[in-house]
C-alpha cells in the first residue's frame, strides 16, 4: 500500500521504512508516501451497508450479521415455525411491515 503521512497518521497505520515521492492510494494527493504491504496493515473499518455498524472491510461491506441475514434469510424462512418466529419479533418490537 502507498499511502502519504495524513492518510497513514488517520488510520493509525505505521510510517514505512521506504518513502518517496508519489500518488497516495487512498487520496489520490501527489505526496511523500510510505510503501507497506498490504498483509502489514490493519484491515479499514467501514461502516455496514445496510446497518451503518462499525465491520472490517472484507469486500462484502457487510458486518457479520448483515451477511448472514442476506445469505441465510430465504433459506430460514422456508419453515413456518421459522416465519412465526420472525413475525413475532417483528411485531414485539412494533416494526411495521410495507407489502409491496
Amino acid at each position: 500500500m502507498f499511502y502519504c503521512y495524513a492518510c497513514g497518521n488517520v488510520r493509525g497505520w505505521p510510517d514505512g521504512i521506504i518513502n518517496s515521492q508519489g500518488r497516495c492510494e487512498v487520496c489520490g494527493k501527489m505526496a511523500l508516501c510510505s510503501d507497506v504491504p498490504s498483509s502489514e496493515l490493519p484491515d479499514p473499518e467501514i461502516p455496514c451497508k445496510r446497518c451503518g455498524n462499525t465491520t472490517a472491510n472484507l469486500g462484502t461491506k457487510l458486518c457479520n450479521g448483515c451477511w448472514e441475514v442476506e445469505h441465510r434469510l430465504e433459506v430460514y424462512l422456508k419453515s413456518e415455525l421459522a416465519r412465526e418466529h420472525v413475525h413475532s419479533l417483528l411485531c414485539k418490537k412494533r416494526y411495521v411491515i410495507v407489502k409491496e
